[in-house]
């Protein structure tokens, strides 16, 4: 009998199918790649427009919109937009608290960005930049489109692939940790660092069966109040629980800020029981869940005055949890050319968190987590946004008066 050598049709099929797999998944990961630097550069692009419009409002005390262009409502803005892109559009408005506000069309000469980077799809002369007033808030009008999600302006929607003002999010930081365990379905969120538990517990009860919550070392066992077969929990903190009633007794206050405080061994036991036999049980570790911020960090600031600057100093440093991240600051009075207080940004008195976390100026922080900011030598007040790394916020006036200035 005689052999001949070669490939087979299975073999040969089984091969290009292996291929044709292994080709998609680089493709949707270099898609990714792309979507979130899409996301990046526009995040980058609208934050320098808002700098270059509150600079230029500041030298001139006018906003640089368009020669012969008048003030918009946000029903003149509808009337420009794609109709396909009047909801999403309005809902930004609306996240942003813009909708009362008056629009102005961006003229780019005057602020000097003749060519800005944009990452539209289509880049023509219809481009059209807008910016609110008095929140100074950019919208670039064609949006862009990412996922099927179209995006405006700066929001919380961007955070989610950036952080705020361009820098790339580590991608094991949303991580979700997945665990079944003696009936009992459990999901939680696994970053390295979270003020969310993003807890969901999901289980098929028999007759006789229930389910309880055991805190660390704390000997109190509490019962999840549960009605038919299929049950589904859902929390995102101790707090959390409380509020939505999911337990047949509250857990105390006292019992919450204790566990809140610890950084270690620190979790919660999840236990099923059938006419008080234990049939199951998860212990959940939730040393990665930390929802506080030191009340007092900044509080030991002060300043230097010079002939044209003011330097303002404070250590933001904790010692315990997840330790901060980042430092943001913006100008919120000062004394105009008769010496009086008035606001830095006129009409603006104060800036709400979401424009801090997502707007506002980054201070410098050095190894020892002190901040230094520089500012304009007529500032008298500042507010400041403290940022730890489970995104808990502080936010702080801080005056410039005589008690603070360093002799």
């Amino acid at each position: 009998m005689i052999y001949k050598k070669g490939i087979s049709l299975i073999v040969l099929i089984i091969t290009i199918i292996v291929m044709i797999i292994l080709a998609s998944a680089v493709l949707l990961e270099i898609n990714d790649s792309s979507n979130n630097t899409k996301l990046v550069n526009f995040s980058s692009d609208i934050t320098k427009l808002e700098d270059a419009v509150k600079s230029y409002y500041i030298l001139n005390g006018v906003i640089p919109f368009v020669n012969g262009t008048n003030p918009l409502t946000i029903e003149d803005v509808k009337k420009i937009l794609l109709s396909s892109n009047v909801t999403e559009f309005e809902k930004e408005v609306n996240l942003k608290a813009d909708s009362a506000s008056s629009f102005y069309e961006i003229d780019l000469n005057k602020i000097e960005i003749n060519n800005p980077n944009k990452v539209s799809e289509q880049k023509s002369a219809d481009d059209i930049y807008i910016v609110s007033y008095p929140s100074f808030n950019i919208y670039y009008l064609k949006g862009i489109k990412v996922k099927s999600m179209m995006y405006f302006s700066i929001t919380s929607k961007i955070a989610k692939f950036t952080d705020k003002k361009g820098e790339t999010l580590d991608s094991s930081n949303i991580s979700i940790d997945n665990n079944t365990n003696s009936k009992i379905n459990i999901t939680k969120n696994n970053a390295r660092w979270t003020n969310l538990m993003n807890i969901n517990i999901s289980s098929r009860l028999q007759p006789n069966d229930k389910l309880y919550l055991t805190i660390s070392s704390y000997p109190e066992k509490y019962e999840f109040v549960t009605s038919g077969i299929e049950v589904n929990i859902f929390f995102n903190s101790l707090e959390d629980i409380n509020k939505k009633a999911l337990l047949t007794t509250s857990i105390p206050s006292s019992t919450i800020t204790n566990f809140n405080n610890i950084t270690t061994n620190k979790y919660i036991d999840i236990i099923k029981e059938n006419a008080g036999k234990n049939v199951g049980s998860y212990r959940i570790n939730l040393e990665n869940y930390d929802n506080v911020i030191s009340s007092n960090l900044g509080d030991d600031y002060s300043y230097i005055q010079y002939q044209n600057i003011k330097s303002l100093t404070f250590l933001a440093n904790e010692t315990i949890g997840s330790k901060i991240k980042n430092v943001r600051y913006e100008y919120l009075t000062k004394l105009d050319l008769n010496g009086i207080e008035v606001p830095y940004f006129s009409n603006i008195i104060d800036f709400n968190e979401e424009y801090m976390l997502t707007k506002a100026k980054k201070a410098d922080l050095d190894k020892n987590n002190m901040v230094t900011i520089k500012l304009p030598k007529e500032v008298t007040k500042v507010k400041v946004a403290i940022i730890d790394n489970a995104g808990n916020v502080l936010l702080k006036n801080m005056i410039l008066d005589n008690a603070h200035k360093m002799k």
